[in-house]
């Protein structure tokens, strides 16, 4: 007797599969890109055939976009020189369609803005606080001299300084450490938004 492949997965195995976090797999079955059901335990089940069709559509679709333009270009900075080698490797191993660059500093990634003009900038903000202001001052002022850069920054603790309301909208404040996990998450994010 042949043995049948299943035609359903759980969560974590699909998330392994697309090579996502469980939550984005969960997110894509709330929006139908995937099909999905729970069991009488609350566990979701995924239909394998989806997953395919899934991969398949988002293979066409990044190769019709990379043909028209270059991929989004991100800048990631960070302080601790722990942290650049542990993002340097798991950036080596993600499979995001954007060009990274990875700088270990946030004073560095400033002085290059000007003339790499990525389309967004995640940085760490672990400065004391008055650092925090005049950095949040050059971003802004960067962003209101052409075209706008996404920015995302990450603090321990509230930021010293917010942007001004007009900003407010290219600006993004976390509270929390960059982590490989959490900027996985977050790439995945911007990945879905974008594609």
């Amino acid at each position: 007797m042949r043995k049948t492949e299943p035609q359903f997965i759980s969560t974590t195995e699909a998330a392994g599969m697309l090579g996502v976090s469980t939550t984005m797999v969960q997110s894509l079955v709330d929006k139908h890109e995937l099909v999905g059901w729970k069991t009488r335990g609350g566990h979701r089940r995924i239909a394998l055939e989806s997953i395919a069709d899934l991969k398949n559509n988002q293979s066409v679709k990044v190769g019709l976009i990379h043909k028209g333009r270059q991929q989004p270009r991100i800048v990631v900075a960070v302080e601790s020189l722990e942290l650049f080698g542990t993002l340097q490797n798991a950036i080596a191993s993600w499979r995001f369609p954007f060009d990274f660059k990875l700088v270990d500093s946030v004073a560095l990634a400033l002085m290059s803005l000007q003339h790499d003009r990525p389309d967004m900038l995640i940085a760490e903000m672990g400065m004391p606080r008055h650092q925090q202001e005049s950095i949040i001052a050059a971003l802004t002022e960067i962003n209101a001299s052409g075209r706008r850069i996404s920015m995302t920054l990450v603090a321990n603790e509230t930021l010293a300084a917010e942007p001004p309301s007009n900003d407010a909208a290219s600006v993004q404040r976390v509270v929390g450490p960059i982590t490989p996990a959490w900027l996985e998450a977050f790439l995945t994010g911007v990945q879905a938004t974008v594609y």
